[in-house]
């Protein structure tokens, strides 16, 4: 990871040396120094990030980063874009740096609003989802979705987390079910919402499972044992708030003599995300034409595995977060990752993925946070 950001960092520098070398050298020195600023301040949060793995900083690194490399990008392929047309069309242009300028400005105003307001605007997403065997009994069942919390990117700040809170205790659901990674590093970010996550009440509870997150690998100075105590902290916290965390088993919810199962699995991820799930024995004790819904942080176990599986109708994820950045049905996201958002289906076996609510780096734009209400049809 380090060695990616020092890429970034030299790759951040080659639009600076592009400006200075056409625009500011000759002149003034602080007019080149304004120009390296951004990136010098970049590579200071992410030296102070190395030596003290703090999460400020690794989120300054990043906001900085953001905001400015990506405008810069932005003028220096649209000034080469204007050099070449004036050198094609053999014309001098007196405003050919106003549309590279105008670009980069508004570049730079998204990239920002996205970092002071994007990850507070919360959406809620109402689908309705066709499952197969599901009994008369659960057609209209309302799900609740809550996906990729990182509480840590809030920093102890609680009042959008109280939000959250709210906004879905007023939808009165059936069911709220948690799709994981409440936290980025360590059990410890979960300590400011206790009281707050608590207060989620739906019909028939509150059930979880645990993502990649959760399991607290991602701090390299942390032994096996740390990181395996800060994971049994954050189970331990889930069920304090009254939230039952499957780990590859289920459970059943009974209406009027028929029942609907509810599965969760552990994290069912590619590498270097931790692949624990295992489907076999979670539906262990189900019959055979029974209703599922499954539980699977990372959609990619459903593409690997699940969706092959006669037993289970329906899967929630998360996970991608949309890269945290969308342009209506267009996410980078998609590069990547073949389910990054919304409902895909394959035979009898759906897919819902969540973008989630928040993020390990306070930005959104466009995958605005947000939450699932899905309601449960009859085939």
């Amino acid at each position: 990871m380090i060695l990616m950001f020092l890429s970034l960092i030299l790759l951040s520098l080659l639009p600076d040396i592009y400006i200075w070398q056409r625009y500011t050298r000759g002149t003034n020195v602080i007019s080149s120094f304004c120009v390296f600023l951004p990136t010098l301040l970049t590579a200071i949060t992410l030296l102070l990030f190395v030596a003290g793995r703090s999460s400020i900083c690794m989120q300054a690194f990043f906001i900085l980063l953001t905001c400015f490399f990506i405008p810069k990008v932005v003028f220096l392929i649209f000034d080469t874009l204007s050099l070449l047309a004036a050198w094609l069309l053999r014309k001098k242009w007196k405003r050919r740096l106003y549309p590279p300028i105008t670009l980069a400005l508004l570049v730079f105003a998204a990239q920002v609003f996205g970092v002071a307001f994007g990850t507070h605007i919360l959406k809620k997403n109402e689908i309705e989802i066709p499952v197969k065997n599901l009994p008369a009994a659960f057609d209209g069942y309302r799900i609740i979705q809550i996906s990729d919390l990182h509480l840590g990117t809030y920093n102890g700040h609680t009042g959008f987390v109280e939000k959250v809170v709210q906004r879905i205790n007023e939808e009165h659901a059936d069911l709220i079910v948690f799709t994981g990674d409440l936290v980025n590093v360590n059990s410890t970010e979960v300590h400011p919402y206790a009281a707050i996550l608590a207060q989620l009440k739906a019909r028939d509870g509150v059930v979880a499972v645990l993502g990649n997150h959760d399991y607290c690998i991602y701090n390299a100075r942390q032994s096996e044992l740390e990181k395996n105590y800060h994971c049994s902290q954050i189970i331990s916290f889930e069920q304090q708030c009254g939230w039952q965390v499957l780990r590859n088993e289920h459970l059943a919810i009974s209406r009027k003599g028929e029942r609907l199962y509810i599965a969760g699995v552990e994290n069912g991820g590619k590498a270097p995300h931790p692949a624990l799930a295992d489907l076999p024995k979670t539906l262990k004790g189900v019959p055979q034409n029974a209703a599922v819904v499954l539980l699977s942080h990372d959609p990619y176990h459903w593409a690997s595995e699940v969706s092959r599986n006669k037993q289970v109708g329906l899967t929630l994820s998360g996970h991608t977060h949309a890269w945290q950045l969308r342009f209506g049905n267009f996410s980078p996201a998609a590069l990547t990752m073949p389910h990054w958002a919304g409902l895909y289906t394959e035979g009898d076996s759906r897919l819902y993925v969540s973008t989630g609510i928040g993020g390990s780096v306070p930005y959104r734009l466009g995958a605005w946070p947000a939450y699932e209400i899905i309601t449960l049809r009859k085939e």
